[in-house]
């Protein structure tokens, strides 16, 4: 699994997030700040979901999948995908 993109707008209340998972079938979920944000969509090939934030600003995003895993990426100007 990758985060592809993780981006938030400049008054940190709308937050994208796209990933990719090797793993048909898996349940993607978004986390900021150890909070829930839901469940990420599957659109083609990719991950994608758009959430709403409280203001508060977000330093890090982490997508955890249903099969096991988890990848972070730093926000918003994170250039790279690690696994946690």
């Amino acid at each position: 699994m990758e985060v592809t993109r993780a981006e938030v707008n400049r008054n940190f209340t709308k937050l994208t997030v796209s990933a990719t998972s090797d793993e048909p079938g898996a349940v993607l979920t978004a986390f900021a700040g150890g909070v829930e944000l839901g469940q990420l969509e599957l659109k083609g090939d990719r991950y994608v979901g758009r959430f709403e934030l409280n203001g508060t600003p977000v330093n890090n995003v982490e997508v955890h999948s249903s099969l096991g895993g988890c990848a972070q990426r730093a926000v918003p100007f994170g250039n790279n995908s690690v696994h946690c």
